[in-house]
């Protein structure tokens, strides 16, 4: 497809429109009362936000309330929706630390613990120790929307995880 301000080229539509049943179902959110057995119960996949150490006990929550429910916890997809600053100068990141920790109501430190940031082979370590916890699936967000950090990620970071 070749249009005026964009080009389409060998692109692959996945997933597909139509999907039996249905299409995924994925449920974002951490409560533990609520939020977890529903995922337990109905989803494909879960999404939240936290450090390794957070996944790693929401994760065993999530087990729990799948055993309860009869259900393989390990047939759901868990994800982290994590920032990511991929730089060599790390007070370059400082202002966008600052407005996640205002914004989620946390400390700095804290979202230290829950972003990807730094050089790459930092944040490959920090990927690493969220893998080692069971996430299975990263959702990045880039805000503000830093492509430069998207493409050293892309070519820095990802090679290493095909």
């Amino acid at each position: 497809m070749h249009g005026r301000y964009y080009q389409l080229r060998e692109a692959i539509a996945e997933p597909k429109p139509v999907q039996q049943p249905h299409p995924p179902i994925t449920v974002a959110g951490a409560g533990e009362r609520r939020m977890l057995p529903l995922v337990a119960r109905h989803a494909n996949a879960w999404s939240s936000f936290g450090s390794p150490a957070v996944f790693r006990h929401k994760i065993e929550c999530l087990r729990r309330c799948c055993d309860a429910e009869g259900r393989d916890c390990d047939t759901i997809e868990k994800g982290v929706l994590v920032p990511a600053a991929i730089t060599d100068d790390l007070s370059t990141a400082a202002p966008l630390i600052q407005g996640y920790a205002m914004y989620q109501g946390v400390s700095e430190d804290e979202v230290r613990q829950w972003m990807l940031l730094g050089t790459a082979d930092s944040v490959c370590r920090q990927i690493d120790a969220f893998i080692a916890a069971g996430v299975t699936h990263f959702v990045l967000t880039l805000s503000p929307y830093n492509f430069d950090v998207f493409e050293r990620f892309a070519a820095e970071v990802m090679p290493r995880y095909r």
